[in-house]
């Protein structure tokens, strides 16, 4: 298969290295500069060519995606639906309206897959968002953010029925197909926990599940494992705007070339130089909160950009608060001293 990956700053680079490694054509096309080189097949200009997949990063592309599709192409990841609920505080409100006006708590938010007809039920996940930064760093969630993912195969949770579920006829009439999320905002389009989560829980190749989506043939399937955290190592300035960093050099380049997915690096050399804020992500899987935080943890270890040490606990905050949110008819029980366990 054939894919062209159009990107804001990087999001999608470790999907398209995955993409690239199962085999396919790709042609990975950054907005900012540098990203992606030495990672991934990089092109100066979108490749569009007959039954080539375009997998969009970043809902700004909604107008330009719809033209495509609109032309035959099988497109992922951007529609004007989610152009409108990114850019129109107005149209996201009155979507809002349609659901009751539902509000995730802080910190936390439900995300799913629509294929176009149905949610895919094991691709259905609660998200507990976690960030820390450091005293010396320049501004808000600089240094690590964690996102830990609790999925559900049997049933869908009250929680999920007053977020996605009430989504479903209105995505149907949208023309909807992919991923979106409820939290604070609707957004309609990969998140980066989507990105790098789902390059570790599916029992199937990415190349395959953008494909399937884009083509509307797309079938349920379910995780791997039952708990999923993210580790994002993040550096100044936050948030996007002046996402350019002057090609900050990581330090401990071995480890962050082995163990860690890419998100808005490039290679210069045999140097590894960040280009925009968010520049690793490292996916943990467990039986428990703790246990995937403990392994995202250890797979990307320590990473210093320009002498700055970030810190990569994970996993702690989820573990006290997603059992709040699962109901009695999940799996999942509190223990003592706080800790979740699992049972069969």
């Amino acid at each position: 298969m054939k894919f062209t990956f159009f990107s804001k700053c990087g999001w999608s680079l470790a999907l398209a290295r995955r993409c690239e490694a199962e085999g396919n054509t790709v042609n990975f096309w950054c907005e900012l500069k540098g990203v992606g080189n030495g990672f991934v097949h990089t092109v100066h200009s979108p490749v569009v060519e007959p039954d080539t997949v375009l997998v969009f990063d970043d809902n700004g592309y909604g107008p330009r995606a719809d033209e495509y599709r609109r032309a035959g192409y099988a497109i992922i990841g951007a529609s004007t639906f989610s152009y409108n609920l990114a850019v129109t505080p107005t149209y996201e409100t009155t979507i809002r309206r349609l659901m009751d006006e539902y509000d995730m708590p802080s910190n936390m938010y439900i995300e799913g897959w629509f294929n176009g007809d149905d949610w895919v039920i094991g691709m259905t996940s609660l998200c507990v968002y976690d960030s820390h930064h450091l005293a010396g760093n320049l501004g808000r969630e600089t240094g690590y953010e964690s996102g830990t993912a609790c999925f559900w195969k049997r049933v869908r949770p009250t929680v999920f029925k007053q977020s996605l579920g009430k989504l479903t006829s209105v995505l149907k009439r949208a023309g909807f197909v992919g991923p979106i999320s409820v939290g604070e905002k609707i957004n309609g389009g990969f998140s980066r926990d989507t990105l790098q989560g789902i390059t570790q829980l599916i029992p199937m190749d990415c190349s395959k599940l953008l494909s399937d989506t884009a083509r509307g043939t797309l079938k349920r399937i379910t995780p791997r494992y039952d708990y999923a955290t993210t580790v994002r190592i993040t550096i100044p300035p936050y948030p996007y705007g002046s996402v350019g960093t002057g090609g900050r050099e990581i330090a401990d380049r071995q480890n962050f070339l082995e163990t860690v997915n890419p998100v808005s690096v490039g290679c210069i050399g045999d140097k590894v130089v960040a280009y925009a804020t968010t520049v690793a992500c490292s996916v943990g899987i467990g039986c428990s909160a703790g246990k995937s935080g403990q392994e995202a943890k250890v797979k990307i270890g320590k990473a210093s950009i320009r002498e700055n040490q970030y810190r990569v606990d994970a996993g702690a905050y989820a573990e006290k608060v997603i059992p709040i949110q699962l109901r009695k008819d999940t799996r999942c029980t509190l223990s003592a001293g706080n800790r979740l366990q699992y049972s069969l």
